[in-house]
């Protein structure tokens, strides 16, 4: 798809719009951050203890959604039409191509927006809301994170990685993995698409890749970098094609090569 220029001035026009909308939503989470404390110091005075957990709770909520909403707002750019035009394409084309991959490679796609893809990388672990906030709910459970494999990562593109939600911020990362084992992977359908948390520095070899923009390769490899992980498996959608293709075609030409010795 090709962006025109009216096109792309729509996105422009809507980066400079939520450019505005930024510090204005900063002052409404730093105002609700100065309500929760007030409230909890006249719980503490009062020596209402049900009302200084349920105020202590609010106002961790309320710094959490400032310093995450800080974070996020930092990667706010102007959009490129070089970068629209490449995330367009790999939306349409990329899960189609790794639908193509062989099963054998048994691999685990979790998607994820650039935020959280740093966080991924300093911690040097993906690992599930839970565990990292403390809260639960029926998508995130302790100890599990969700995946999608070779059939269905068109969700994990689409869906969780925000590569074709708002141009204005850069796509996030697609992070490779492999199960555990055979049975974690076979019954990924079953078990609600889930396996369990993945540490890079403890597995470090259960990382295939990082897939990301061209845009953001520098900054994830320096992410990685400094999470001491194999900035090499950092690359970009048709590297990651290009490269796990010829592995399979590779792995095809062997067990042909096999099967015609056998047969001499």
């Amino acid at each position: 798809m090709d962006i025109t220029d009216d096109s792309l001035q729509k996105y422009i026009n809507a980066y400079q719009s939520e450019k505005k909308r930024i510090p204005i939503n900063l002052a409404q989470y730093q105002k609700e951050i100065e309500e929760a404390e007030k409230e909890l110091q006249a719980a503490i005075a009062a020596g209402d203890k049900r009302l200084i957990y349920g105020y202590q709770d609010i106002l961790k909520q309320s710094k959490y959604n400032f310093y995450s909403y800080q974070e996020t707002t930092s990667f706010l750019r102007e959009p490129t039409k070089e970068d629209i035009q490449y995330r367009i394409r790999q939306r349409r084309e990329f899960p189609k191509k790794i639908e193509n991959l062989s099963e054998n490679m048994m691999f685990c796609f979790h998607g994820t927006d650039l935020k959280g893809a740093k966080n991924i990388l300093f911690s040097g672990e993906i690992s599930s809301g839970a565990d990292r906030t403390g809260k639960a709910t029926s998508f995130d459970p302790p100890g599990r994170i969700s995946v999608t494999n070779k059939d269905t990562v068109d969700t994990s593109v689409g869906t969780y990685m925000n590569i074709d939600a708002s141009y204005c911020y850069p796509a996030g990362c697609l992070f490779v993995v492999t199960p555990a084992d055979k049975d974690e992977y076979d019954a990924l359908s079953r078990d609600g698409w889930m396996i369990k948390n993945v540490n890079f520095k403890t597995q470090p070899d259960r990382l295939v890749s990082v897939v990301t923009t061209p845009e953001n390769i520098d900054k994830v490899k320096h992410w990685a970098q400094q999470g001491g992980i194999d900035v090499s498996k950092v690359m970009d959608f048709d590297a990651f094609v290009h490269k796990y293709s010829i592995q399979k075609d590779k792995g095809l030409s062997l067990a042909i090569q096999k099967n015609i010795r056998q047969k001499v």
